[in-house]
């Protein structure tokens, strides 16, 4: 387990600090990505796949429970059966 905690964690730095840093880039990725969307007025094409993430998007606290579920949910099961 140190191994695995070394990949993600260099040895200068804490756990809190790592974190912090992971949510401050992945909230400017987010801005600027969302910064675009909204600029260029970019629409997803008609699909189905498209009709499920307006559908997500559009209940109370659907994208947040979908994309932090799915990726715990992968991440468990991940190292539950490797």
């Amino acid at each position: 387990m140190p191994f695995m905690v070394s990949l993600f964690v260099p040895d200068g730095f804490s756990y809190l600090s790592v974190a912090l840093l992971g949510l401050s880039v992945g909230t400017i990725v987010v801005l600027i990505s969302l910064g675009l969307i909204i600029k260029t007025n970019t629409e997803l094409p008609q699909s189905g796949g498209a009709e499920m993430i307006n559908q997500i998007i559009r209940t109370p606290s659907g994208i947040a429970v979908s994309s932090l579920g799915g990726s715990l949910f992968e991440e468990f099961f991940s190292g539950v059966y490797s």
